[in-house]
């Protein structure tokens, strides 16, 4: 965070000295007001660092996601080898659903 925020320092300095350059015409209210702008804004990027994480682990979620979203489903073949996308009808025999008490 201190290498950012003193970077940004300097960075405010280099570019205020540019502008002088630049516009032979840019006062001293316009050099700090560009100082500061840096200044403000390298102390806002301290403030998301702890978040850059959770939306790093949020981005590889998602992609797992989409992944299994797009994968091509393979097909359950019942016994006699007809694959279930020609079948009529599937009827269950003998199945029993049993709900435990909590």
């Amino acid at each position: 965070m201190t290498l950012i925020f003193l970077g940004l320092y300097s960075f405010g300095f280099w570019y205020s000295k540019q502008l002088l350059i630049w516009y032979k015409d840019y006062d001293s209210s316009g050099i700090m007001g560009t100082l500061f702008c840096f200044l403000i804004g390298g102390g806002s990027i301290g403030q998301i660092s702890p978040i850059m994480k959770n939306i790093a682990e949020a981005k590889v979620s998602a992609a797992k996601l989409y992944y299994l979203i797009d994968r091509k489903r393979s097909l359950i073949e019942p016994e006699n080898g007809t694959p279930v996308s020609d079948a009529e009808l599937i009827s269950l025999k003998n199945v029993v659903f049993k709900y435990e008490k909590v």
